[in-house]
């Protein structure tokens, strides 16, 4: 996926976790609320409580970096820089980040969307795969793209 989003800033689990340490960052999951139901990382917030206003960077998390990718896209025409796509959750787990899961207790389960990247996930979790259609959220994030791309084009022209 990072290879299909050159104009994202793509960063590493492990790069989130040294950002988390050294202070502000807003972590925001755009997974689906099934997905978020079974863990998230301690402390995000999802794309649709994520503050209009936020001190320093936003780093963005889906399961493998595609649907992240397709926000921080988004975002990055509406937000001064410092908007990231990290690499997933299933990079996180792997990374030994922690999880945890909807009462906020930490988990060894993680949703892993579908099928082919449940082995992504360490050994020692449980890795959740739900038969689900095509979320028109998804959809509606990829629609987002090239209008927000359109739009940003025709501010620079009036501009």
């Amino acid at each position: 996926h990072r290879t299909a989003f050159t104009d994202v800033e793509h960063i590493t689990a492990q790069r989130l976790q040294t950002m988390l340490q050294e202070g502000a960052v807003t972590v925001v999951d755009v997974r689906s609320a099934a997905e978020r139901a079974v863990s998230m990382i301690p402390g995000a917030v999802t794309i649709d409580t994520m503050p209009s206003k936020v001190e320093g960077p936003v780093v963005l998390y889906c399961t493998v970096g595609y649907r992240s990718s397709l926000e921080a896209r988004r975002l990055a025409d509406e937000a001064p820089a410092g908007i990231y796509s990290m690499g997933g959750i299933l990079e996180w787990a792997r990374a030994g980040g922690v999880l945890h899961d909807s009462s906020g207790k930490p988990t060894k389960r993680v949703h892993a969307f579908a099928a082919k990247w449940a082995a992504m996930a360490p050994e020692d979790h449980d890795a959740l795969v739900f038969e689900q259609p095509l979320s028109w959220s998804f959809i509606g994030a990829a629609l987002r793209v090239p209008y927000v791309w359109v739009m940003g084009q025709v501010r620079r022209l009036l501009n």
